[in-house]
């Protein structure tokens, strides 16, 4: 009557700035949960570039290697029996979003947009990320990966 899922939160070490390094490691875990019989695999919030990239979030070099890594996860993903959430900035609109990105078997089954970003103490997110109340419209554009 009910169906179990088995859900797992990987935590790997984060490279800051460092794409193909998370990359790296996005690929060793998810190998990992494909060995467990994983049903879903969830990654930190902004994992793919690091959390704490502050002003490296406004280089397009670093907006344009997660996209590429994006990619690549897609491609793996083929082999994967599991769907997977990984954290990533994604611009939209002239607009900077942290979002969370969710994949199954090659394809992009939907993008989240952070809707409450803190803003105090160390949590300095509103200098670099909108929030999803931002969006012009409720879907994101086609073409965006």
């Amino acid at each position: 009557m009910f169906d179990f899922i088995r859900v797992a939160s990987a935590v790997p070490n984060v490279g800051v700035g460092d794409v193909d390094a998370n990359l790296n490691q996005i690929l060793t875990k998810a190998q990992q949960a494909k060995e467990q019989n994983v049903d879903l695999l969830a990654f930190p919030e902004l994992y793919l570039t690091g959390y704490t990239c502050a002003d490296l979030f406004f280089q397009k070099t670093l907006l344009d290697e997660a996209k590429l890594a994006l990619l690549r996860i897609l491609e793996a993903s083929l082999s994967w029996d599991f769907t997977t959430v990984l954290g990533m900035p994604i611009a939209v609109q002239n607009q900077l979003y942290n979002c969370a990105v969710v994949l199954t078997k090659g394809k992009v089954d939907g993008i989240v947009p952070k809707t409450f970003l803190p803003n105090y103490n160390e949590f300095y997110e509103r200098r670099w990320f909108s929030t999803s109340c931002d969006l012009k419209e409720k879907t994101l554009p086609s073409g965006l990966l």
